[in-house]
Formats: C-alpha cells, structure tokens, sequence
C-alpha cells in the first residue's frame, strides 16, 4: 500500500479486511456473521443460500480490482433488521484498468473512502452512504476514477480530487453526489457532470442543504494543455454549491448546464467558460449571488449550433458580477448576460474592456452596469430598459459596428434607461431610444425615437454633442392629431458638461402612424437642441405600411411639407420643424394617397 493511502487511511494499514477478485464475475454476500468481506462470506451469484444476521463491520474494507469486482449490495431476506452493511473506511485499489463496481444497495461507510489508481463505479442503484458524516471524504488519487450512473449515488462531507495526479469524478445521469462539506478538485484532475440530454437535471453534484459550507475550489491545471476544463457541466447537468466557488483553473458550463454558487471567485489566469444555457449563481434560495472574475476572465458563448445552447449569464436579486479583467459575449442568437439587481451601488463591474460579438448581447433590466474600459458591440448589442434604474455607464466609450442593419442587432435605451460613456459612435447598426444617452454621440448608422408604432409619443434624450454623418439615418414616427403623439429627438435638455453642437448630416426618415390627422399650417418639432444646430439632413423620405417613399416635397398622403431648422428662437432652443404647406398638385399619372384620403382632414394645430 502506498505511503498516502496510508496517511489517508491509517486505519487500513493496521486492521483490514481485503476482497480481490481475479475472475471478472458478480458475487453476492451469502453470509451473515458481521464480517461479510471475508472472502469466504461472499459466493457467486448463483450459489449459497444466505444465512446469518445484519452484517456490521468496524474494520476498514480493502476492495482490489484485478482486474474487476462487482459487488451485489443486495438485500439479504434472511437477515433481520436493516440490511445495510457498514464499514469504517473504504480503500478501493489494484490495477489501472481494473473496476470495483457497487451495485443494487447502499454500502454505509461512516469514515473516508479512498480510490487509489483505479477505478470505483457506482451503477444499477449501488451507493454509498451512511447516516452520519462528519469529515467523512471521497478521497481519489494516483489517477483513480469514480464513475457515478445508471441511479448510483455517493453521499460524503467532503470531495477531494488529490492535485498533481490526473484523477476524475464523472457523473452521467441519473446519479448524484451530495455534500455537506467542501469539493477540491486539485491540479491536472477533473470533474464532469453530465445528464446525457435528459431534459431535466439527472447527473447532480449539490453541496447546498442548510448548514453545509458547499465551497468548491478548482486548481489551475498549468501543464494539462489548452482546452482543458477541470470542471465541466454538460447536457441539463447541475452543479450547486452553497458557499464560496474559488476558480483557479478553467470551467466549462455548456448545453444547459447550470451551476449555481452563492459566491464565486475567478481568479489568476482561469477562465469560465459558458457555451451552454447556463445561469451563474441565482437559484431560487441563492439570489444574493456575488461573482468576483479575476484576469482570466468570463467567457459567455452561445455558438453552438443546436438554437437550445445560449450561453447565459444572470446577476439578480442584490447579486454582483465584478470582472476585474476583460469580458466578452460571443456566438449564438441569445447568448446573454442578464443584470436585474439593484440592490447593491453596482450590480456588475467590468475592470478592463467588454466586447459582445456575434448577436450576443447584454441586457441592464435593473441596476447599474460600470465598464472601466470602453465597450465594442461588433454584431452583438444591449439593452438598458425597464426604468431609470437601469443604468449602463461605460468609462472609455462605446462603439456599435453591427455586421448587418438587421433588427438582431438592436441596441435599446428604453423606458428611462440610461447609458452613460465618453463617446458613442454608432458606425453600423441600430440604436432604439426612449431612455437618455449621455455621451458625445456620432450616428453613422440608424437611430430609432421610440419606433413601436403603438400610436404613443416618446422622447429620446441625447445630452453631449450630436453629430449626423452623411451614411447617418433618424427615424420618427408621426402620429395623432395635429402631430400630437409624434416622437422627438431632445439634445441637452438637462445639466450637462460642456455640451457641444448639434450637426446634421445624412437622412430624416419619418414613419406614418394610421392615426396621422393633419392640415394646412400644422407645424411639429422633430428635434430640438439647447446647443448651436449646424447643418440640413441631406434627404427626408416617409415610411408607411404600403412602403418608403422619398419625395422632395411631397408627404405620402400627397401634401405639400417643409423642413424649418430654426437656428435661433427667443427660448434659446434650436429645432427642427415640420410645417405643412397643403395640399400638393400632383404630377402627372402619379398616385394620389398613399394612406387614404380618410387621413386627411381639419385638425388643429401643435405647438
């Protein structure tokens, strides 16, 4: 026996008792005198009638896999009281490529099982347990295996995978590991959790019962070579922990794996990296969740080809996600980290810069959002929305370089939102505004007031300097009597420092909502500045559900229009305004009303 094995079972190496078996066949416990492990107490499957009384042993059970021993926990008819077998510790040893397999019952180990350089596998509803286990352990090393399925279950305090060796825990559904204490998954060793595609959670790891501490620590795994995850969550597995999940090496939560831990700490050069439909910390009873990511940083990607596996990261309900180095969302259509909490003074922090790529995207619902660095939406996009509470405040500047103009890459400030940076420079791509941006903007790509076509006005506010480019689009809707729900564009309508000019470029695109009433002489404000206005939009064309129109002077209901930019007003305040001249001759063989002539009417006249 090796030198550790006896460090960590002392008692084996004193008072033992050994089963080997070199034939590859089942045995079944016949006899009932206490010490069932004598090997003559066991006889195949098909022999012996069992006698005898409820077997307990105070010794600890040496198993050796030469090269497999498949044990039949059974019950035992003939036994009075509970048939459970119980045994001090447990040693599990023998060749590489032999197995102990525990099968059909529970095997009651009140000390430490140990799996020395081999491998145990509990299968057909075999398991290990025992009523109490107060710093009782799962112990692998020498690159021992511990193969849990087909119903098995181990029940231990503790979870160590010794460092240094390449040990494994796997975990296939249906199987379960509970803890009360802490999981140590050492260097170059790995734990995976796998339900195989069930539907629900089957291959279970949970150290979260009231009263377990449930740390998990996951070692850097430096010579294990690239793409190694030392903790792996796959296909609906779960993994829950009730304390404090320290990661120092990388881990991979993907196709609906979930794990879920009231704190976690990624540090040095680990990485978590979430490719499945995963949630990192907020179950139900753990929504006070903290996710502390150190350099290595955190990883959501949804490309997976399967639609189901979106990569997703959640912070609510008082939770905080503080990276302290980059982070980026990449790949897939939903791949999304989600910030509904607004609880602490900040909800999630990222130290250097954010990136989301590929349609990810990040959605602030409640609470602030602070990136040091500056944040680049290259495909991907964000939403703050549902109040003013929902804050996104990024230190260096955003950038929105969408591959397409397509409405999956749209970045949304709504409901009071608000997005706070430096500069905002949207090169491609659609921006959705009711909320306030406060930056030095650059629209290159298309900027949307409101847009919902829901007959309701909103106001988009831009506090800093406005500048349209000639590729730049806006887009109002008009709408009510008189223009009275028409949406507008508001820049420095509040404090702001050192706000600069608003300057025009590029297209006024205007939406007609069916409820547009208007007449000679009706005028309404598309856009009103507190700062110089500089420029004209090169072109206005009109959108309406029987398509775009572009007209020099002739709206879609055939009335004649003009664009005022009032540069100077007693009120201090530039605008752009829309004023009605009547109704247009038209030309010839042109079409006479887009919408009808019913939209045309007396009605009166807006501000």
């Amino acid at each position: 026996m090796s030198r550790s094995v006896c460090h960590a079972l002392p008692a084996a190496c004193a008072a033992s008792i050994a089963v080997s078996a070199a034939l590859a066949a089942p045995v079944k416990r016949t006899g009932g005198d206490g010490f069932w492990l004598d090997p003559v107490k066991w006889a195949f499957a098909d022999t012996g009638v069992p006698t005898g009384h409820v077997p307990l042993v105070t010794e600890d059970i040496i198993l050796d896999a030469l090269p497999t021993l498949t044990l039949d926990l059974s019950p035992n008819p003939a036994f009075g009281g509970p048939d459970v077998p119980i045994a001090k510790s447990l040693l599990v040893q023998g060749n590489p490529i032999g197995v102990v397999k525990l099968v059909k019952d529970v095997l009651a180990v009140t000390g430490d099982v140990m799996v020395d350089g081999t491998t145990l596998q509990m299968a057909d509803s075999g398991s290990i347990g025992a009523s109490a286990l107060p710093g009782a352990s799962l112990l692998i090393d020498n690159g021992g295996d511990v193969i849990i399925d087909t119903d098995g279950a181990i029940n231990r305090d503790g979870l160590t995978l010794v460092g240094g060796t390449a040990n494994t825990l796997t975990l296939t559904g249906p199987s379960s590991f509970r803890l009360t204490g802490d999981a140590i998954i050492g260097a170059l060793s790995k734990v995976t959790i796998d339900s195989a595609g069930s539907s629900v959670p089957e291959a279970i790891l949970a150290a979260d019962d009231p009263g377990a501490t449930g740390n998990l620590l996951l070692s850097a795994s430096p010579t294990a070579g690239a793409g190694f995850f030392g903790l792996e969550i796959i296909n609906t597995g779960l993994a829950s922990f009730g304390g404090t999940a320290t990661i120092d090496g990388n881990a991979r939560i993907a196709s609906a794996g979930t794990l879920f831990t009231e704190t976690a700490h990624v540090t040095g050069k680990a990485n978590v990296e979430v490719t499945g439909e995963a949630v990192l910390g907020i179950p139900a009873t753990f929504k006070q969740s903290t996710w502390n990511v150190g350099a290595g940083g955190l990883l959501i990607d949804g490309s997976a080809p399967n639609l189901s596996d979106t990569g997703q990261v959640s912070v609510t309900a008082g939770g905080v996600l503080d990276v302290a180095g980059n982070l980026t969302i990449s790949g897939g259509t939903k791949a999304r980290l989600v910030i509904d909490s607004s609880s602490p003074p900040v909800a999630a922090r990222v130290g250097g810069e954010f990136s989301a790529t590929s349609r990810a995207s990040v959605e602030v619902l409640s609470g602030l959002m602070v990136v040091d660095g500056a944040a680049t939406f290259s495909g991907g996009s964000f939403k703050v929305s549902r109040g003013a509470s929902a804050q996104l405040d990024v230190a260096s500047g955003i950038t929105i370089d969408s591959s397409t103009l397509g409405d999956n890459e749209t970045n949304l400030i709504g409901d009071k939102g608000i997005v706070s940076t430096s500069t905002f420079t949207l090169t491609r791509g659609n921006v959705v505004g009711t909320g306030a941006l406060v930056a030095d903007v650059v629209n290159n790509g298309r900027l949307y007031v409101d847009h919902s076509f829901d007959g309701s006005k909103a106001d988009f506010n831009i506090y800093g300097s406005y500048t349209q480019t000639t590729a730049g689009e806006l887009h109002l809707v008009l709408g009510g009597a008189d223009f009275s729900t028409t949406d507008q564009l508001k820049i420095n309508f509040g404090a702001a420092d050192a706000p600069g000019p608003t300057t025009l470029g590029g297209v006024l695109s205007l939406h007609v909502h069916g409820s547009l009433i208007i007449s000679t002489g009706d005028t309404v404000d598309l856009l009103l500045s507190k700062t110089p206005l500089l420029g004209t939009f090169s072109s206005v064309e009109f959108r309406s559900p029987d398509g775009v129109t572009s007209a020099a002077s002739i709206v879609p209901f055939n009335w004649a229009f003009r664009i005022n930019y009032i540069r100077t007003a007693p009120d201090g305040i530039a605008r752009v305004q829309m004023e009605i001249l009547g109704p247009a001759v038209p030309a010839p063989g042109a079409g006479v009303c887009l919408l009808g002539a019913g939209l045309i009417a007396a009605s009166r006249r807006r501000r």
